[in-house]
C-alpha cells in the first residue's frame, strides 16, 4: 500500500477546464491537472522561484517539489501538443491564507510630545500599523 500524500499549501483553489478552440470540449480527450501541480507551475515559472524557495512556501521537500513540477510539465505538453482538455482539479492540499501584516512601532513621548531622547523618555505610545 502506497504512503498517502502529505498534504500540500496552496494559495489559489480555483478549477477550471481548458479546451482547444474548434470542437465543443465534449469531443476532446481530457487530462488532469491537479491544483497542487498548478499551484507548482505558478510558484516555478509564472513567479521564478527557485525549487528550494517554492517547496517552502508548499510546506513540501525540495525533491517533492521537482516531482510535482516534472509531472505537471508532462501534463501540460501532453494537452498542448496533443490537442488535449486540461481540467485543473482536486489534489491533496489545503488552502493557505496569507499573513496579515502588523507592525507595532513605539515611540518616546514627554507630556504628549514625541521626545528626542530613547532611552530618557517619560513614556512610550505605541502604534499598530496594519498591511502596511
Amino acid at each position: 500500500m502506497p504512503r498517502p500524500h502529505c498534504i500540500r499549501r496552496i494559495s489559489h483553489a480555483e478549477a477550471s477546464v481548458l479546451v482547444p478552440a474548434g470542437r465543443p470540449a465534449c469531443e476532446y480527450e481530457t487530462v488532469r491537472l491537479t491544483l497542487d501541480q498548478a499551484e507548482a507551475l505558478r510558484l516555478a515559472d509564472l513567479e521564478g522561484l527557485y525549487q528550494e524557495a517554492a517547496a517552502r512556501k508548499m510546506g513540501i521537500s525540495r525533491q517533492t517539489f521537482g516531482r510535482i513540477l516534472d509531472e505537471a510539465h508532462k501534463i501540460v505538453a501532453d494537452a498542448i501538443l496533443n490537442k488535449k482538455a486540461l481540467r485543473v482539479e482536486g489534489g491533496a492540499y489545503s488552502l493557505k491564507e496569507e499573513p496579515i501584516m502588523h507592525t507595532k512601532v513605539a515611540v518616546p513621548t514627554r507630556n504628549g510630545i514625541v521626545d528626542a531622547h530613547f532611552g530618557h523618555c517619560e513614556y512610550f505610545t505605541v502604534f499598530e500599523i496594519a498591511d502596511g
